[in-house]
This record gives structure tokens, sequence and C-alpha cells, in this order.
């Protein structure tokens, strides 16, 4: 149940929306990714966990493989649709994340599917900095922070222009014709 703001009415509280199921190919595919990367293991199970994400564009799932005397578990990301910007792409997500683990600060990228740009990933113990975490863990966030703008960056970066990314997003909901003008 979402916790409303004071302010605000029942009726007028924002609401994440429901998450489609994610699409059965997908969970082909993920599945497909991931006994790959154990190549002539034997697997005794393979369990699908899919996550929802809301109006995300793609599918997030953990995939665990099941053996007689233990697991292993990963996380998989594969679009829902072909995604039309860079910033929404499972490629250029796998490609930051890649970045990121290369520096120390993220989950490593096992394989990426060629045809989606999906990607496989291995799945990393432990909680994500909350917002109810902010307090205990304020130190740790800005170690971390202080160690991500530190890093290199690569040629393929962007400065991140969140107003370009609002206006692209607003520019392709107008033509789908799912907003009023007016809004």
């Amino acid at each position: 149940m979402p916790v409303y703001h004071q302010q605000q009415t029942e009726a007028e509280a924002f609401e994440w929306p429901e998450c489609e199921a994610p699409h059965p190919e997908n969970l082909a595919l993920a599945s497909e990714l991931c006994t790959a990367l154990l190549q002539d293991t034997p697997t005794f199970a393979t369990a699908i966990t899919h996550f929802p994400s809301g109006w995300s564009s793609n599918d997030v799932l953990q995939v665990s493989i099941v053996f007689p005397t233990s697991e292993r578990h990963f996380i998989v990301k594969l679009p829902r649709r072909e995604a039309s910007s860079p910033f929404i792409s499972c490629e250029g997500e796998a490609r930051r994340t890649r970045w990121a683990a290369a520096h120390g600060f993220g989950p490593k990228v096992l394989a990426i599917d060629g045809k989606s740009g999906g990607f496989a990933m291995e799945r990393v113990e432990g909680q994500t900095l909350a917002t109810l975490m902010n307090p205990q863990r304020l130190r740790q966030a800005v170690n971390l922070l202080r160690k991500i703008h530190n890093a290199a960056p690569e040629d393929w970066m962007l400065r991140f222009d969140p107003i370009a990314i609002v206006k692209e997003q607003l520019d392709r909901v107008k033509k789908v014709h799912t907003m009023n003008p007016e809004e």
C-alpha cells in the first residue's frame, strides 16, 4: 500500500502502474543466456523470478540455476520492445554497467544478447541504498559518489541532460497520442 504525502488525498496520490507480465520469449532468452554461461556444467533446475518494473521498457528477471549442492543467481534485463533512445536501451545500460563494474562499483556484466541488447549480470547480495537507509549509510553513499565522479570517463559518455530527455519523452508521448495536448 503506497504511503501518501500528508497534503495529498488518496485520489490525488501517485501510484506506480501495474507491470505487464514478462514476454514468454524473454523468459526463454534469460534462461538461455544464463545456462550458456555455465557451459558444460549440468544444471539441476532453472527458476525465473520477475521483478515488476512499472513503466520500464525492460523486463528485469532473476534467473536461479539450482545444482544438487549449490545455486547460482543472475539478474537479466531484456527489452520488452525495441528502444528508440540510447538512454532507455538495454545495450546502453549494459555498457554503463560494464563501466561501473570495471571501476569497482557495479555488478559484472556476464553476457550480452547481440540481437536484443539485453544482458545478464551477476547478482550482488545486499540491500539497495533506499531513502530510509540514508542516515545510516550517508558516509558510504558519499564515498561511492566520490568514487563514481573520480572514475575516468569513456568516449561514449554523454553529458546527462534531464531537460533534453524529458523533451524527447514528451515528443514520443505526443506522437502516440497518449496525452491530452493541454497537458
